[in-house]
């Protein structure tokens, strides 16, 4: 059989197979008790640091052009370098897209905002035609 990794992080009382959960909106530098088990072996348990880094990710927005008079186009972004977490979109990053006011014919800056402290996140503004 083989062996069986479990992991903690409240001080080797409790061990969950799934390191991913354990980690999850974690930061810096953590301490993790991890226990091996396998069959007809004594068990191990153990402690370390690990060291958790944010992810980078660059964030393209898109450049949008309407006709005056419409504003029925949805302000839309990808990720163009870098990749997202498992499980994780846009929108669980709380990434939020505006623009500049403005009504006139011209251009307006497409900006973004996130909530996320998991990430650095460098943004390409896109840019609104009228």
């Amino acid at each position: 059989m083989e062996p069986t990794i479990k992991y903690s992080r409240n001080g080797g009382q409790t061990f969950n197979q799934s390191s991913a959960e354990l980690f999850k909106n974690v930061i810096g530098e953590v301490e993790v008790w991890f226990k091996i088990t396998a069959t007809n072996h004594i068990d191990i348990i153990d402690k370390g640091i690990i060291s958790i880094s944010k992810r980078n990710i660059t964030i393209t927005i898109d450049d949008i052009t309407v006709k005056y008079m419409d504003n029925s186009k949805t302000l839309t972004c990808s990720v163009t370098s870098g990749s997202l977490a498992d499980g994780e979109t846009l929108k669980t990053l709380g990434v939020t897209l505006s623009r500049e006011q403005g009504i006139d014919p011209g251009e307006y800056k497409i900006t973004a905002t996130h909530t996320t402290t998991n990430y650095s996140i460098t943004y390409v503004n896109g840019k609104y035609t009228i």
